[in-house]
């Protein structure tokens, strides 16, 4: 706060960056003035302005999380391209093996986003967020300075695959506590008027992560020789994390909790108090309580709905994603030059995030909600999917046809869902449940569906070429039959959700309804 006007630059930065985003999703300026003067306020141009300037603070506020997040995804990311040196280095020439090893962070990651997540609500988001990103730290460091069978010999070997391995392990159990935590605080965190735009730069850190990793990767092979990158040169990448990963850690402890787990941490105190001033009552008139199985089953039939949700309905997503990637070992096979394929992987999440923020920024605009955007989403990819696989199968090694295919295909399809995917299923949980239900029910989909994509999608090409397509179109139809239930099941009071945040009755409607009843 001291140094407000030295840091002006980079919220004018900030505020060009987000002027190019709106300028992206477009405005319908004659029906937004209208809305804003039968509203009370002072035209579309000045509302739109205030709305950038809360994004830009809110999200320059924010740099630690997203630090911390680009660099989960970053390590994630920077594993898959050294595939081919940790695969030499420690696990004897078997690819099968590396890239099982690389299945353990996502089978992890639902106990660290059921742990995380649970002290997320016990003790407050940005506290789980902080140990969440010193076990990434620890972990990322950790497996650039394993010894290897390459360096070491292979007693060392042995013992460095070990603890690549329960590295692996702990970066999982940490990235899944970090969606536990950072989801709820963005979410809670965010004003109204921007929640959707402010949750999807959580997923538009992932972009960022992706081209950084690829970047880093193809940079050290036109630098270093063969030898070299295979002795030294795949630790690199891993052990530059110490910087940026240390420097988000100072800045996560001075973030300040949500004020709305801050009600609610008061609001449990109230009732901590009550329910003791209860029990005290029930002793001195000789009363038993209640067993406590009530309170466990109704907890269960209360949140099932919404676990179910999560899921099912994030499964799409998830499989959609890591088939993508999966799509480019496969154009490679076909003849796609290495070259390309790495420039494609590279750009493809961008694309991804341009999309998705131009998706959030849309539905934070008309004040939609993240609802509609998601559903549609969904539909397009569920629909779209095949007829893009198909083309890539049309022409095999085509470097035009496999950038339009995964580019303008796959990652608009793939932005289209994520603008608002984050946003809505934490909206499934209430405050209290929020970090815990919501980062074990969404880690739980992302080790189902996500972490084993590739493999199924690999088996299933033996089966039939149209194959793995029809995988990822049979698990959108399951999620987008999920999320026409959800918006059935809420309208029949089946499924719970949080008020302020409703996922499917979006701040637009609370406004026509305010209008109305003015106006009446």
């Amino acid at each position: 706060a001291q140094d407000n006007e030295s840091l002006s630059p980079l919220r004018h930065a900030f505020h060009s960056l987000l002027a190019m985003g709106v300028v992206v999703a477009g405005l319908e300026h004659s029906k937004r003035g209208q809305r804003a003067e039968f509203a009370g306020g002072g035209g579309c141009e000045g509302k739109e302005q205030g709305r950038l300037e809360v994004l830009s603070e809110f999200v320059f506020r924010l740099w630690p999380l997203l630090l911390g997040n680009v660099l989960e995804w970053y390590e994630f990311a920077a594993y898959g391209y050294l595939v081919p040196q940790i695969t030499t280095n420690f696990f004897n020439g078997s690819s099968a093996a590396a890239w099982l090893g690389f299945a353990v962070n996502f089978v992890v990651r639902p106990f660290g986003g059921f742990v995380f997540g649970w002290a997320a609500d016990r003790f407050g988001r940005r506290k789980a967020t902080v140990v969440s990103m010193l076990g990434m730290l620890v972990a990322t460091v950790g497996q650039g300075l394993m010894p290897s069978s390459y360096c070491c010999g292979p007693a060392l070997g042995g013992v460095g695959t070990i603890l690549l391995v329960i590295f692996r392990g702990l970066q999982g159990f940490c990235t899944g506590g970090e969606s536990a935590g950072i989801i709820p605080y963005i979410m809670e965190s965010a004003p109204g008027q921007i929640r959707c735009t402010a949750v999807c730069i959580f997923a538009a850190t992932l972009g960022v992560a992706f081209c950084l990793a690829s970047s880093f990767a193809f940079l050290l092979t036109l630098i270093l020789d063969e030898a070299d990158m295979m002795m030294w040169g795949w630790r690199l990448p891993f052990l530059v994390c110490v910087i940026p990963g240390t420097l988000s850690l100072w800045g996560r402890r001075t973030l300040p909790e949500t004020p709305e787990f801050l009600e609610w941490q008061e609001k449990r105190r109230q009732q901590l108090e009550h329910q003791q001033d209860q029990e005290q009552r029930e002793a001195v008139d000789g009363e038993t309580s209640t067993s406590s199985l009530d309170p466990a089953c109704s907890f269960c039939r209360e949140h099932a709905a919404g676990l179910i949700v999560v899921v099912l309905g994030s499964a799409s997503g998830s499989v959609a994603w890591n088939q993508a990637l999966w799509a480019l070992s496969y154009a490679r096979a076909s003849g796609l030059p290495d070259v390309i394929a790495l420039g494609i992987g590279s750009v493809l999440p961008i694309v991804i995030s341009v999309v998705a923020f131009a998706t959030a920024i849309v539905s934070d605009m008309k004040g939609l909600g993240p609802y509609p955007a998601l559903l549609l989403g969904t539909l397009c990819l569920t629909l779209g999917w095949v007829p893009v696989f198909s083309l890539l199968q049309a022409f095999p090694g085509d470097p035009c046809v496999a950038a339009f295919g995964i580019l303008l295909g796959f990652g608009v399809l793939l932005g289209l869902q994520m603008g608002t995917y984050h946003l809505f299923f934490a909206c499934m949980f209430p405050t209290e449940y929020r970090g815990r239900l919501f980062g074990t029910a969404w880690n739980v989909s992302l080790a189902i569906f996500a972490g084993f994509a590739g493999a199924v999608s690999q088996a299933l090409l033996k089966v039939a070429p149209i194959a793995p397509p029809l995988y990822v179109s049979g698990i959108g139809m399951v999620s987008f039959a999920t999320l026409l239930w959800a918006r059935r099941a809420q309208v029949f009071k089946k499924l719970q959700l949080h008020e302020s945040q409703s996922p499917v009755k979006g701040e637009h409607d609370l406004e026509q309804q305010n209008f109305h009843t003015s106006t009446n």
